[in-house]
């Protein structure tokens, strides 16, 4: 993992804590501002470029999601909503013609300007974005809590006009999953799981249903991620879906959107917990499981 507190980088120690758990640090690179939140397991880089959505996620050195296409909330829009510019109906993250109107760093309970070659040892860490994707209003936080473990992804969307005329469908959250990352296993309920693989790298889709989480993992590498929602969310026609790719191993999920929502001042919210783990093998479900079992219910963020 990279080390944030090489030479040149200003420590800004800010935290009232004395054990942090976090370091969150601001660079640049020829993409413009990166804002990286990182402990000895766990590092999240987060591009400006991209409308401040995640571009990289690392666990122990491993990359678990990387910057092979979007990562984010993502809007497919009718002619009548798209922007004159626009050769097509995408909009949000990576596509573009996502207009972020605040970006907030809230550490320990305080908002703080960082600069780049910033460098802040914090407790929980706390990133929102107020943004506009066309049709779609949208509040999106992710935060770091004190567990030192995870991310919690919030997704808060609320129409401003009628989704009827203006919306084909939303990816309330895209992951792009290092292509290591071959096999699956997702949890329709407690109780009841579904077992795949993304090992063919022929751009085709799998799972296409409603869960309440996810968890991927590679083989070669001893690494998985979990995905868990708080409840089993109503999902558009794919619902949760994996795009089996050559660079990665992409997961969506698609939300009944419009539906859920369709008229102007509606509001809906989507939560999402990601948290990597080690197992060997032979024991990897049975490691996610766990996870999946304590993260159920904690998806609340601080």
């Amino acid at each position: 993992m990279r080390n944030l507190s090489k030479v040149g980088l200003i420590s800004l120690c800010l935290s009232c804590s004395a054990n942090p758990v976090w370091q969150v640090a601001m660079t640049t690179d020829k993409t413009g501002r990166l804002l990286t939140v990182s402990n000895e397991m766990l590092s999240v880089t987060l591009t400006e470029k991209d409308s401040w959505t995640i571009r990289e996620i690392w666990f122990e050195g491993t990359l678990m999601v990387g910057r092979f296409g979007a990562n984010g909330a993502v809007a497919s829009v009718k002619p009548a909503a798209r922007m004159p510019e626009a050769k097509d109906g995408w909009m949000g993250t990576g596509h573009g013609f996502e207009t972020v109107k605040t970006h907030t760093i809230i550490i320990d309970e305080k908002p703080v300007d960082l600069k780049p070659g910033d460098v802040i040892d914090a407790k929980i860490i706390t990133l929102t974005k107020d943004s506009n994707i066309g049709p779609l209003d949208q509040i999106a936080e992710i935060c770091f809590p004190e567990t030192g473990d995870r991310l919690i992804e919030r997704t808060r969307f609320t129409a401003n006009r009628s989704l009827e005329d203006s919306l084909n469908f939303v990816y309330a959250y895209m992951h792009c999953n290092e292509n290591a990352l071959t096999d699956w296993r997702a949890w329709l309920d407690p109780q009841n799981t579904e077992d795949g693989q993304c090992i063919k790298d022929d751009q085709t889709f799998s799972l296409n249903k409603d869960v309440l989480a996810i968890a991927m993992f590679g083989p070669k590498t001893g690494k998985g991620i979990v995905y868990v929602y708080p409840e089993v969310y109503a999902g558009g026609p794919r619902g949760n879906f994996f795009w089996d790719r050559t660079r990665d191993n992409k997961l969506y999920f698609q939300p009944k959107i419009p539906g859920v929502i369709s008229s102007k001042g509606d509001t809906c919210q989507y939560v999402l917990t990601v948290v990597p783990f080690s197992a060997k093998t032979s024991e990897w479900q049975e490691e996610a499981g766990k996870t999946v079992a304590a993260s159920i219910g904690k998806n609340e963020i601080p």
